[in-house]
């Protein structure tokens, strides 16, 4: 199901929504079973390759579209920016635009000691502090969400990146036959790896980077 919301009357709820949850801009091109392929292009009928379990379909798709005014109101709302090469050569291919509170896939062996996992999650308005990204801000812009039926780390041109994160579902405006809740029901999703706060994000980041590029822990390849 592909649901497609227009704001310009400041709607809280369409606004929240792109604000608290991963989303990803125009352009953006997600590895499927068919190849890599936009996020404009991408419906339930595709399968996306993850980290954890391999190809797995689409559950439903959400586009958020915000409008010049929006964004004058609610700075916040502006994507963070990924030049080309952020990461290492080709990684990624081009500019990549996701929400401030995508979650990219981190890993650190203080991670390890500090939260029992080498593999962390970091938003991306964190990531946009050290390195540092853009955010423009004065311009018509469309997010757009992928949920999975679980949460997922998706590959973005050689980036690790999450699917939409729904913490608890009971908090969200859902009718009963959406199928977002015929899909995973009224209970928690659990994050596909420890999601940091942003006092822990700025820590960790801090110890690891010592004015360094970010790409030397980013790692995000998977290999």
């Amino acid at each position: 199901m592909d649901k497609d919301e227009t704001t310009g009357n400041d709607s809280i709820e369409v606004l929240r929504s792109a604000a608290v949850l991963t989303s990803f801009g125009p352009g953006t091109m997600l590895h499927t079973t068919e190849g890599e392929v936009p996020i404009e292009w991408l419906d339930t009928g595709h399968k996306l390759l993850t980290l954890d379990h391999g190809a797995q379909p689409i559950v439903q798709i959400n586009r958020i579209r915000l409008l010049r005014s929006d964004l004058r109101r609610h700075s916040e709302l502006s994507p963070v920016v990924l030049p080309p090469d952020t990461f290492g050569p080709s990684i990624p291919g081009h500019h990549v635009r996701i929400s401030p509170n995508s979650l990219v896939l981190y890993r650190s062996p203080r991670a390890e000691l500090d939260f029992g996992s080498s593999e962390v999650l970091v938003s991306g308005n964190m990531l946009a502090e050290p390195m540092p990204l853009r955010r423009p801000g004065d311009t018509t812009f469309v997010y757009t969400q992928i949920l999975m039926q679980r949460h997922e780390l998706l590959s973005i041109e050689g980036m690790w990146v999450g699917s939409l994160f729904v913490a608890d579902l009971n908090a969200m405006d859902t009718e009963k036959d959406d199928p977002l809740v015929a899909a995973l029901g009224k209970t928690a999703m659990v994050a596909a790896r420890p999601i940091l706060t942003r006092t822990e994000a700025r820590a960790l980041l801090a110890q690891d980077l010592g004015g360094r590029s970010i790409q030397t822990r980013l790692d995000l390849s998977g290999h």
